[in-house]
């Protein structure tokens, strides 16, 4: 704690010429609060924009109590960035993630790549830009499409398909039912990627835009996820740190980027049955709803649904079959999905198994 509450001084003498007399009675009301233990170091340093920018404005003085009266009128100002940064600054238990940093609705400020901040990350030894090209067998499947009507089939029909023996007659490719939706097949060599490894991954990358962008180098630009804490503590499987959390993400589909909600579901929902999957070979599914658009509610229900299955072949190495259930009718769209699909998890194969290896016990 001396150790601690040292760093803090050393913070906050940095900070102290550029307060007024408001900003510096602020500044030694934060510094009790972390005295009392009720916020952390990193939060401390990464939200000091926020009484930076607010010393002008009307802040608590040192006498007044926790909890802040700030009143809906004051809900643009400065003072009431600062009452945010507040409620932010509160501690985390050990088993409890939250994103981190706060949430950006202006997309002009994603970018893709990495920079500085990105570059800082404990794990940014596995980012690599250079991604493979589509497979052959995904160049073949996309030659062919678009295929024909009968092959396509609903959401709610996934779960016994692909839980069958075998391979259905599209595993790559795309094509347009009868109602006019569209579906897209993927199949990708995973070997190294277990079902584990693959459930881990879904629930670790939400938090941080930087983890995101490791799947897809040349696509990915954000990511955010609501709630915006987890606990993590009482969950039985990788799974349980996912379903049910909506990952708000944006990334170029082909040449264009799309503000996304991966809103992720019990594969049950889907008529996957858990039951089954040993005796199929079958290591994980991964079912989300699609909502185009950032949100956290399923309350209109989309329709549109991506499944993730991880298989595991004969030789002991895995495939993934994917499948991605859209409202829409577009070959371009349906193109650039496939592609995007098959390029980020053949990345994904490339750094997982040491990225799980190194993070897994680590939030």
């Amino acid at each position: 704690m001396a150790e601690f509450l040292q760093r803090i001084c050393s913070l906050a003498a940095g900070w102290w010429r550029g307060l007024d007399r408001t900003g510096r009675a602020a500044l030694r009301w934060v510094y009790r609060e972390a005295v009392c233990g009720r916020f952390s170091l990193q939060q401390y340093a990464f939200h000091k924009r926020h009484f930076l920018s607010s010393h002008h404005s009307a802040l608590p003085s040192v006498s007044q109590p926790t909890s802040l009266p700030f009143s809906p009128s004051t809900r643009d100002t400065a003072s009431h960035r600062c009452h945010q940064f507040l409620i932010r600054a509160t501690p985390l238990p050990k088993h409890r993630v939250q994103n981190l940093v706060p949430n950006e609705e202006d997309d002009t400020k994603y970018y893709l790549g990495y920079r500085a901040a990105d570059f800082a990350r404990p794990y940014a030894k596995y980012w690599d830009p250079n991604v493979q090209p589509i497979s052959s067998e995904v160049q073949k499947g996309l030659s062919s499409s678009p295929w024909a009507k009968p092959l396509a089939f609903s959401p709610q029909e996934a779960g016994r398909l692909l839980m069958q023996p075998g391979y259905l007659q599209m595993e790559n490719g795309w094509t347009v039912g009868g109602d006019g939706s569209l579906m897209i097949a993927v199949r990708t060599d995973i070997p190294s990627i277990s079902g584990e490894m693959f459930d881990w991954w879904f629930g670790w990358h939400q938090v941080d835009s930087a983890r995101y962008k490791l799947l897809n180098p040349v696509a990915h630009q954000y990511a955010w996820h609501f709630p915006e804490q987890l606990e993590w503590a009482n969950t039985s499987s990788y799974a349980q740190r996912y379903i049910g959390t909506f990952s708000q993400i944006d990334e170029y589909i082909g040449q264009d980027a799309n503000k996304i909600t991966i809103a992720f579901v019990d594969p049950k929902e889907l008529g996957f049955d858990r039951e089954r999957f040993e005796e199929r070979g079958v290591e994980t599914v991964v079912v989300a709803q699609i909502i185009f658009g950032h949100t956290n509610s399923t309350d209109q229900g989309s329709g549109q649904y991506l499944v993730h299955q991880v298989r595991r072949l004969d030789d002991g190495s895995r495939e993934l079959r994917s499948r991605f259930f859209l409202k829409i009718t577009s070959a371009q769209i349906a193109h650039d999905l496939l592609v995007h699909c098959n390029i980020e998890m053949q990345h994904l194969n490339c750094f997982l198994p040491d990225l799980f290896s190194e993070f897994k016990d680590r939030l």
